[in-house]
């Protein structure tokens, strides 16, 4: 037999919520839910939790396990001691039940019928491996948008679910893609392996083929399709960040590229991370090359709009020049940027690009495992935030956190949301040009789990992270500094 400790938050009428302790024995293997059964059977019938099947099929035995939502059923026991609290983002009936009637009300409207199950297209009779959601709701109690706009968001289990019935749920639930902020968290916490973030953007698309795009939105294409970048500034000021700091690379034909991207060529705030980046590629003797005014923008935030027609003559183009100039390495320090490059440019174009591209960090890590960049002491405490594109997109999580202890005396602290399932920073998504209050109380929650580390920094390997997280600290009226890993790793460059 073994023993675990388990707190499980209790609600009371008169006394409100508290945590309330438990000693259970319990024979391996066994599940969350059987430790509550055991609780109820053995200790405190008056206990509430859902369960039904207790197959993980049914989807009514949701709630957060340290802090982390999941079907009771399908969690196994691994620790000595246990927190349990209801499904977040939902009001509590009692204890570990919550109250699900917000997403039945407005299932109807958005259907224009009785609710109909399963709520994603149905399961071919084909292919038995196509995932159907359980309407267990755990996707909506990760979800950093229903936490804060619940009333005006349906939240990813009914966003997944209503892109199968697309004529009915058009004229009510256009609006609601657009506040989701495409983290994917959603996808990582789905027990069933529903894909709502997929379906978010097929949304999209239908809504812009309609030609119902939000105006602030219409706005940033606009500006993306003529400029060819996202502030509508002239294309030619992308090189502002070298003359500054006289950091052109002297390469005039080299064999890799840095495709600087819009937000850390664009916005003076964000000079220092290609500064930084060109900085330490000096110091090591890496030459690379800029497009400069030929860069355009690489059809990310269009691809978020579903203007999938638009994006791919932005990636023609992008490609066109590499080719041209015979580049075969291609590195970014925007998440955004090689993500499109590295997964949706195939997609959008049908063939391989046929170069290799690069975050940044990979290829820092590279140079540091090598020796080729050395850092003097840094007393340093700091954090880092998993930018969405980059950990759960990409699954670099360890890189960028390689590279901050790889600078002596750094110690490396993490928030209680981290790596897959990080809290994004409120910025994607194009969530800043629809709903930016929203973005500011998503990074304003983010910024204060940092504080809660202790950290004396807050580090980040992506330009948008930064500009989000950096606008959230102020509007909180608190001095921490957000950094981009280059600029930590700047930082620490022995003087010369």
């Amino acid at each position: 037999m073994a023993k675990v400790r388990v707190h499980v938050l209790r609600s009371h009428e008169a006394a409100g919520s508290r945590y309330q302790d438990y000693e259970v024995s319990y024979e391996l293997p066994a599940t969350i839910l059987d430790l509550l059964r055991l609780i109820q059977q053995e200790q405190d019938p008056s206990l509430g939790f859902r369960s039904a099947c207790g197959m993980g099929k049914c989807g009514s035995c949701a709630v957060a396990v340290n802090g982390e939502p999941v079907l009771s059923c399908q969690e196994l026991v691994t620790q000595e001691e246990i927190w349990l609290e209801p499904l977040p983002n939902f009001p509590v009936i009692k204890d570990l039940i919550v109250d699900r009637d917000r997403y039945c009300n407005n299932l109807m409207p958005v259907l224009q019928q009785p609710p109909l199950f399963p709520l994603v297209p149905p399961r071919p009779a084909d292919d038995p491996t196509w995932p159907e959601c359980l309407e267990c709701l755990v996707c909506d109690g990760v979800c950093p948008v229903m936490a804060q706009v619940p009333e005006r968001f349906l939240g990813p289990a009914l966003l997944a679910g209503t892109a199968g019935f697309q004529k009915s749920m058009l004229p009510t639930a256009w609006e609601s893609a657009y506040f989701c902020l495409l983290c994917g968290e959603c996808m990582t916490a789905c027990p069933a392996g529903v894909k709502p973030n997929d379906e978010a953007l097929d949304v999209r698309r239908q809504v812009t083929r309609k030609g119902r795009l939000p105006q602030s939105l219409q706005r940033l294409a606009q500006r993306i399709t003529t400029a060819h970048n996202i502030s509508g500034e002239e294309n030619q000021a992308r090189l502002l960040w070298s003359q500054q700091a006289d950091l052109a690379p002297a390469a005039s034909n080299p064999d890799t590229l840095y495709f600087v991207g819009c937000v850390s060529s664009l916005y003076p705030s964000m000079y220092g991370i290609p500064q930084g980046f060109a900085t330490l590629m000096a110091t090591c003797d890496q030459c690379f090359g800029l497009l400069g005014g030929e860069e355009w923008c690489c059809g990310y935030p269009l691809i978020l709009n579903g203007m999938l027609e638009e994006a791919k003559e932005l990636a023609i183009h992008n490609l066109q020049r590499m080719k041209q100039r015979g580049v075969k390495r291609l590195v970014m320090t925007c998440p955004s940027c090689y993500d499109t490059w590295h997964r949706r440019y195939p997609a959008l174009t049908g063939e391989e690009i046929g170069i290799e591209v690069l975050h940044a960090t990979q290829w820092l890590a590279e140079l540091v495992d090598h020796g080729r960049i050395r850092f003097k002491e840094l007393p340093w405490k700091v954090t880092y935030h998993d930018p969405c594109d980059l950990g759960r997109r990409n699954e670099t999580f360890e890189t960028p956190r390689q590279l901050l202890t790889s600078i002596p005396g750094v110690v490396l602290v993490e928030m209680k949301r981290n790596r897959d399932r990080a809290l994004c920073c409120g910025g994607g998504g194009n969530l800043e040009s629809f709903s930016p209050e929203v973005m500011t109380a998503i990074a304003q929650e983010r910024i204060q789990e940092a504080l809660d580390t202790g950290a004396e920094a807050l580090i980040t390997a992506c330009p948008q992270c930064q500009r989000t997280l950096r606008a959230g600290a102020r509007s909180l009226g608190v001095r921490l500094p957000v950094l981009d890993v280059v600029q930590a790793l700047w930082r620490a460059l022995p003087e010369q």
